[in-house]
């Protein structure tokens, strides 16, 4: 679920910078569609992890921490030699 939440946090900032005019409804389709077939779930399945977690705080606490540790992680390599 880490993974999926840190491509989640990248979702959600590329629709968040988009301009205005771009089709945000179509490419937010688009890009989640892409992250359920890259981890073979749906978007039941998706929402349920996320309320399970969600209801639990110790868990998304840790969950959320997993993954933005995960995006410092990879940011950190892109920009090392």
């Amino acid at each position: 679920m880490t993974q999926i939440l840190s491509e989640t946090y990248l979702i959600e900032s590329k629709l968040f910078f988009l301009p205005n005019h771009f089709d945000k409804p179509f490419i937010a389709h688009k890009l989640y569609g892409e992250l359920f077939d890259k981890y073979k779930i749906d978007s039941a399945m998706y929402v349920r992890s996320l309320n399970y977690y969600i209801t639990n705080s110790q868990l998304s606490d840790s969950l959320f921490e997993a993954a933005t540790n995960l995006l410092i992680m990879k940011e950190s390599a892109i920009q090392s030699p």
